[in-house]
């Protein structure tokens, strides 16, 4: 054998050995050789092509089935065999069949490509199917109203999901508490480490009871809020709040606030 690389199974994985200016190194059973200029992919299909002239026992069946040239079909054997110095099929006007040697490498070549499919398929799992855990955090009332109803029929779309939905009005650090998504209301502080996404346009309105205003009066402008008794949310703690349990205070303009 000249120099190449020379490659061997091995506990059913192929292993992959370089043989250079003609030094050939010890191999074990099974070993073979791929001339320095065949590509690993060429060497992938030309064991697809054995395994399935193997199996349709013939060269134009297999042709068929992998939608290509017999002729093509014959060369990457041709080339396959003469890289491994041994016959892997006996031909005649007939029939297509397996030598001693052809019996063994088809055993250890069918497994590798079936352990190859599912590790290609396990990639494609990944990619196409959401997996893994997802832990969100959100306020309460936009999860209870917005997210709840669409909770079940998520999981049921994604069953490799295990979903951690953590409804809370605090501030969250998301980094400490990793948290992969967050919906917030208001505008988010600046923080390059995050991807920001507009979901919708959220409002706010200043209510009070009718019994309230008969007894206090109706506010004309924002600053008249200043006399009158106002309940403030209490964020526990946060950007917004300037210190732990301190309520949040409301800032207005007179373009943004209509009064009817």
């Amino acid at each position: 054998m000249g120099s190449g690389w020379s490659q061997g199974f091995s506990a059913g994985l192929l292993k992959l050995k370089l043989r250079c200016n003609g030094d050939e190194s010890t191999g074990g059973a099974n070993e073979f050789c791929v001339p320095r200029n065949e590509s690993s992919l060429d060497k992938l299909l030309a064991l697809k092509a054995f395994v399935a002239v193997a199996q349709a026992g013939g060269f134009s069946k297999a042709a068929r089935k992998l939608g290509v040239a017999t002729s093509s079909l014959t060369r990457q054997i041709d080339v396959l065999e003469a890289s491994l110095g041994s016959a892997l099929l006996t031909r005649t006007t007939r029939q297509v069949t397996l030598t001693d040697t052809g019996v063994g490498y088809l055993e250890q070549v069918s497994r590798i490509l079936a352990e190859l499919d599912i590790a290609d398929g396990s990639v494609a799992d990944l990619d196409n199917e959401p997996v893994g855990s997802l832990r969100v955090s959100v306020p309460v009332t936009y999860g209870r109203l917005c997210l709840g109803p669409h909770i079940a029929d998520f999981l049921q779309r994604h069953p490799r999901v295990s979903l951690n939905l953590q409804l809370s009005d605090r501030h969250v650090e998301l980094h400490e508490q990793r948290i992969d998504i967050a919906v917030r209301i208001g505008t988010p502080a600046a923080n390059p480490n995050l991807v920001v996404r507009l979901l919708s346009q959220h409002q706010r309105y200043v209510v009070a009871s009718p019994d309230y205003l008969a007894r206090a009066g109706s506010p004309l402008r924002p600053k008249d809020l200043a006399g009158h008794d106002c309940l403030q949310f209490d964020y526990e703690s946060g950007p917004s709040a300037g210190r732990s349990g301190a309520a949040a205070c409301w800032s207005m303009s007179t373009c943004e606030v209509g009064w009817t």
